[in-house]
This record gives structure tokens, C-alpha cells and sequence, in this order.
């Protein structure tokens, strides 16, 4: 059985908001899940860090960086 991942509703809206679709599965080309990961690992950096660490941002980047890790 292939891997699919399906983001919740508020993974969903933020990677709608970075133009990312908002499912991946193991039919992604590697070039596709770098690409993703690429886009995700930087709004963490820009939005999700704060002085005390990660905000929610940064908790929700990292949760679909984690998710995304299976593939």
C-alpha cells in the first residue's frame, strides 16, 4: 500500500498560503519532496523562531517537516 500524507485543516491552509499542494504521497518525485521541504524548512526559519524557540508557526513547520520525513 503506497504512503500518502494528509495534512490537517490548519497544515492544509498554511501550505495553501506557500503554494504547496496540500498532499503528498510516495508518487512525488524526489525533485517534488526536496522542493516542499525546501519551501517549509524556510518559512520556519523566517516565521516560526522566535528569541524563547519555535512559536506556533514553527511547531506546525516542524510537524509537517516530521510527517514528511516518512516518504
Amino acid at each position: 500500500m503506497k504512503k500518502i500524507i494528509k495534512f490537517s485543516d490548519a497544515q492544509a491552509d498554511l501550505l495553501r498560503s506557500l503554494g504547496l499542494p496540500t498532499t503528498l504521497s510516495e508518487d512525488n518525485s524526489d525533485e517534488e519532496i526536496i522542493g516542499f521541504t525546501d519551501i517549509v524548512s524556510e518559512h520556519l526559519q523566517m516565521y516560526g523562531l522566535t528569541d524563547d524557540g519555535e512559536n506556533d508557526i514553527g511547531e506546525m513547520c516542524a510537524d509537517i517537516l516530521t510527517a514528511i520525513a516518512v516518504l
